[in-house]
């Protein structure tokens, strides 16, 4: 998914822009895809723990016994 992300927004219409043009666009297009990435790896850190954290609450729990 973030490989296919990052390709769709890579894409640069080339309609002779200068050196200078092209640099600019693609570390503006690269230093966006580097801020996605790092908000993904947080959304995933963040989920994982909080599953982590859950399952050892619930492992913890005693057993209740039903009579």
């Amino acid at each position: 998914m973030n490989l296919g992300f990052a390709l769709y927004i890579l894409e640069i219409s080339l309609y002779e822009p200068s050196v200078q043009e092209l640099i600019e666009r693609l570390s503006y297009k690269i230093g966006g895809f580097s801020i996605y990435l790092g908000v993904m790896l947080f959304l995933n850190m963040f989920l994982f723990f909080r599953g982590k954290r859950i399952a050892k609450q619930r492992r913890n729990m005693p057993a209740t016994i039903n009579e």
